[in-house]
């Protein structure tokens, strides 16, 4: 009997970790998130409701560099420990699309990239961070992040956080 109670203490500790180590991970892509919106909005000075921030982690860049949405920003960059990219998606082919790249959780690099024809990314397109990038606007543009997955072009989970907005428009009624 004590030994039943040890092996179920046992799968409830290993449980609970598991669930900690995903709220972590939850937790630090989510914060990712909100700073390469702040970066994107600030750079594009616009609004990033409608766009979506997908995160590559270290552990996903070698498998994830040979998707055709990713891959051509991930190979800007090598892979390292501790360094994660995010990539910032409208719905819209032709709008602009921002990746920032961090070490840890320190913004370190960002290409902003228009796609057409003459379009061409190259590891000089990446630039430092302008400091006044980091200002936090997500809040006072009323952003919700709701966190989704998406599939790469060989199949792998992607962990994505599409962007909304929770305010309501003044429709400016009078009585």
């Amino acid at each position: 009997m004590k030994i039943r109670n040890l092996i179920v203490a046992f799968l409830l500790a290993v449980a609970a970790l598991a669930v900690g180590q995903t709220s972590l991970e939850d937790s630090v892509s989510l914060s990712l998130a909100r700073t390469a919106s702040n970066i994107a909005a600030n750079t594009l000075h616009k609004n990033m409701a409608g766009y979506m921030a997908v995160y590559v982690p270290d552990k996903d860049w070698e498998k994830l560099s040979r998707d055709s949405d990713l891959g051509p920003f991930l190979k800007l960059r090598e892979m390292k420990t501790g360094r994660s990219m995010m990539l910032m998606l409208s719905g819209d082919n032709t709008a602009v699309r921002v990746a920032v790249y961090f070490e840890g959780m320190d913004a370190m690099g960002m290409v902003v990239f228009t796609p057409g024809s003459n379009a061409k990314l190259e590891a000089l397109s990446v630039k430092p961070v302008p400091k006044e990038a980091l200002k936090e606007v997500d809040a006072e543009q009323g952003l919700l992040f709701s966190r989704g997955e998406v599939t790469s072009d060989d199949g792998d989970a992607v962990v994505t956080y599409q962007i909304t907005s929770s305010q309501k428009k003044n429709l400016n009624f009078k009585f």
